[in-house]
């Protein structure tokens, strides 16, 4: 019964498998929703296949491993943080990668360990992994880059080669056939170039722990090697190590930077670069969070409160190591979890090599296996393996094959749930049976469906937005919230729909789209609370709509955005910016010069530190910081500040000669003519003053302050006609001036 059972599942189990084996390499990571949708569907119809062939049969089979009940614990862990994580979305979203991903390993642990469905599996990935090497050389050789493959990065690309090379390695020692070993030592020669090529110095150390992990286990379970393969290998990595060091130097290639990274492999503390630091780092969010952490996959949404003020133009995803992530993430109860799997996984695949059951060839698969899991799991000391969907399909796959290879050796049981002695089946029978599990089947493909249906609903309201058809965008966003509502993006997405209707309504209809968008930004920091932009968001509009009456609760959201990123340097920019609309000068001159520090050559936020400087009183700061901005940038602009801080330190003069240079600025002529005929009235020069007006109405004819002052002057002079003519001109333009006609009925 059990060959049966397996020989009904195994190949449609066995293509699902497949074509996620030649699909995950070309997707970046578990964030994307492509990746979440193809892989937990394939996952959804591979156990619906099961159970359906269970149900035929009347029997359900159950193996009970250690391997199993450890992974499925720390699979329920990454469920249960999905109510306390500080980003749900991604939480919910990777949670549902990670369990499909496990759900494919252990539906592969029922194929039998002599099935031939495992070779097949075997053939298929070494075929992919030696084409994505040939693209690797294509990247080294001909586009002079370190070699990733179709991944996004080289680092990533090693991690995934290690899960196969040493299985090559293993396999290459134990063929019989002379034409077998002779294609496996090509291919071995190629996987290892490409690990040379890629450049990953964490690679070339996890190979390395591979292969004495491969050794140690031949010599243990008493295998024999021929010595000529051994040799032949070793030459063969020889020669490959040599070209790769010393003979090939394309153009605008350096290869002794590649002699430099071997180097710094023995220097540890260079081989890590930063990664010390943010391991250092990640310490301490793990003392403030020990038992449960933060979430699965949160690790990118708070390290930023946490890290150095070196890395602030640096976004880290990653931990750059995926035990420390884990224990941020998941806490020590998580991590203690993760590697006791990892313990029963090497032991019960250790102790089974050497089963005399065990043909040559799958003892050399189970050695492979081991060597290639332990290189990928070293590699995961200094980058993150284990959150790469093609990385962990490999990975859950071997711990299939491990289990199986335990269950067919008779050291798991196997528990049998005899479906005829259920009530229910019994009351069913099959047909309903099938039937209800094909509904529960279709209801959970739609759910699976939802997060990839809400991004398109999004990507149609980003469509309608571009094209300023917002009431429709409206419609798509609410849809893509509906269907997704976890998603804080798609709530910032409406709130900013909100705020834009605001400028066709009035009334009580804009009132009530400024509250709805208030809603759905408190909505994205409740769902991202790490997030500083949504505080930063929330505080404009407090500021634009709600001025006088939130302006200190605006300032509020601004300190709690500078606190979530602290060495972001846009949310001190963006608290300076609050400081200076609620008239908090002396605030805004402190974290715009922190801005300032790192950004020296913004000249926005040097006109802002210039102005607060000024409003502030401190004249002399104020006259270094527009002198600084008039040396990086001499514009006519600059001068008139620099005229005005001079006008209030009461160095007419002086302040004079700064406006005559800003006149160069088109359409600024008229305010700084009557700028400089007000400092002229002051010095008691009232004829030049009166040449300023003049000047300034030359530019700005019907300007009725620069006419009534030019009036008063007259007035000041004897020149009574000529005032009453300006005067009278002034109330032509405006007859709602009660002091005008006051003066004029006067005289």
């Amino acid at each position: 019964m059990a060959h049966e059972h397996i020989k009904n599942t195994s190949p449609a189990t066995y293509l699902l498998y497949v074509s996620l084996l030649v699909l995950t390499p070309f997707i970046e990571g578990p964030v994307s929703l492509e990746y979440l949708t193809l892989v937990s569907l394939i996952a959804a119809f591979a156990f619906y296949i099961y159970i359906i062939s269970s149900v035929s049969r009347g029997r359900l089979r159950l193996l009970i491993s250690p391997i199993n009940l450890l992974l499925f614990s720390f699979l329920f862990i990454i469920l249960l943080s999905r109510f306390y994580s500080v980003n749900p979305s991604s939480t919910s979203y990777n949670m549902i990668a990670i369990g499909s991903l496990i759900i494919i390993g252990t539906l592969l642990s029922t194929f039998k360990q002599t099935d031939e469905a495992w070779i097949r599996l075997f053939r298929v990935l070494i075929i992919l992994s030696t084409l994505f090497c040939l693209l690797g050389f294509f990247q080294y050789f001909v586009l002079y880059e370190r070699a990733r493959g179709p991944f996004f990065v080289s680092n990533t690309f090693a991690g995934y080669l290690l899960t196969i090379t040493p299985l090559l390695i293993s396999l290459f020692f134990f063929l019989k056939s002379t034409k077998d070993q002779k294609i496996f030592l090509l291919l071995i020669a190629i996987h290892y170039g490409a690990i040379l090529a890629s450049g990953s110095r964490g690679g070339w150390i996890g190979l390395f722990f591979g292969l004495v992990l491969l050794g140690y286990l031949v010599r243990t379970n008493s295998l024999s090697v021929d010595r000529r393969r051994i040799i032949s290998l070793s030459i063969v990595m020889a020669i490959i190590t040599i070209l790769f060091f010393w003979s090939y130097e394309p153009k605008g290639k350096d290869r002794s930077k590649n002699i430099d990274r071997v180097k710094s492999v023995v220097a540890m503390s260079k081989l890590t670069n930063d990664r010390i630091d943010i391991w250092k780092n990640s310490a301490k969010l793990i003392k403030d969070r020990p038992f449960f952490g933060t979430g699965f996959w949160t690790f990118h949404a708070v390290y930023q409160v946490y890290k150095d003020n070196k890395f602030k133009k640096i976004t880290h995803p990653f931990a750059h190591n995926d035990y420390i992530q884990f224990a941020v993430e998941l806490g020590i109860t998580g991590l203690l979890v993760f590697l006791g799997f990892l313990y029963f996984y090497f032991r019960d695949g250790t102790r089974i090599i050497g089963n005399k059951k065990n043909t040559l060839i799958q003892k050399g698969i189970l050695i492979g296996v081991m060597a290639s899991s332990a290189a990928m799991l070293t590699h995961s000391m200094f980058d993150f393996n284990l959150y790469i969907p093609a990385i962990l399909l490999n990975f859950f796959a071997y711990a299939g094959y491990v289990i199986s290879s335990n269950s067919d050796n008779r050291l798991y049981k196997t528990l049998n749930l005899e479906l005829a002695n259920s009530r229910l089946f019994n009351l069913l029978g099959k047909r309903k049976t099938y039937i209800m599990v094909t509904f529960g089947f279709f209801f959970a493909v739609l759910w699976l469906l939802n997060p990839y249906r809400a991004l398109l609903y999004n990507e149609k309201g980003i469509q309608h937005v571009n094209k300023k058809e917002f009431r429709k965008a409206l419609l798509q966003f609410s849809k893509a919230i509906e269907t997704e509502p976890l998603y804080p993006g798609y709530h910032s997405n409406l709130a900013n729909i909100f705020i834009k209707l605001t400028n066709d309504t009035g009334g009580l209809e804009r009132d009530l789209y400024l509250a709805k968008a208030e809603e759905e930004i408190k909505q994205t920091i409740k769902l991202d609370r790490y997030n500083s932009q949504f505080y930063t968001d929330l505080a404009s509009l407090y500021m634009t709509f709600y001025k006088d009456d939130k302006a200190h609760e605006a300032i509020k959201l601004l300190k709690k955005a500078r606190d979530i990123a602290p060495t972001d340097s846009m949310t001190t920019f963006n608290l300076a910016k609050g400081f200076m609309e609620t008239g908090n000068y002396k605030d805004a001159i402190v974290e715009l010069s922190r801005y300032i520090n790192d950004n020296n050559d913004d000249t926005k936020a040097l006109l802002g530190l210039t102005e607060a400087y000024h409003k502030n009183g401190e004249y002399i700061n104020a006259l270094k910081a527009v002198d600084y901005l008039i040396e990086i940038n001499n514009n006519n602009y600059y001068h008139f500040l620099k005229g005005n801080i001079l006008r209030d330190m009461e160095r007419y003069s002086d302040a004079v000669d700064e406006y005559k240079l800003a006149l160069g600025e088109k359409g600024r002529e008229a305010e700084v003519w009557y700028t400089i005929a007000e400092l002229r009235v002051k010095q008691g020069n009232v004829n030049k003053a009166e040449d300023a007006f003049k000047e300034a109405l030359k530019y700005y004819r019907d300007d009725i302050k620069t006419i009534n002052s030019l009036g008063k002057l007259y007035l000041k002079q004897g020149r009574k006609g000529l005032a009453l003519k300006e005067f009278r001109s002034s109330i032509a333009l405006n007859p709602n001036q009660p002091e005008i006609e006051k003066i004029i009925s006067y005289f």
